[in-house]
């Protein structure tokens, strides 16, 4: 997921009648920079639910990021324990939300 740069949709006429399509996704490390996904029975949905998944996923990296973060600052004896370990279970628990 860290390397989804983007998502779209591609329908043609009789697709959108029949709600199927193709779902692109593009990444930065395939040749094309694109992933497709063809012949998808309702897109909008499956391009929806990525679009979910990937800010679920870069909201729980931020935490991770916040939680080490606040582990160096404890390592270097500028958090107390007490703070710290109030610090960590907060973020723990945000994470919990985005899972």
């Amino acid at each position: 997921m860290e390397w989804v740069t983007n998502t779209s949709l591609a329908q043609d006429f009789f697709g959108r009648i029949l709600n199927f399509g193709n779902v692109l996704i593009a990444t930065p490390g395939t040749a094309t920079g694109t992933e497709m996904m063809m012949g998808v029975e309702n897109p909008m949905v499956i391009k929806g639910m990525i679009e979910e998944r990937l800010v679920k996923f870069k909201k729980t990296e931020e935490i991770r990021q916040s939680i080490r973060k606040i582990s160096d600052e404890y390592k270097m004896g500028r958090l107390d324990e007490a703070r710290y370990n109030s610090l960590k279970q907060e973020y723990e628990s945000e994470i919990i939300k985005y899972s």
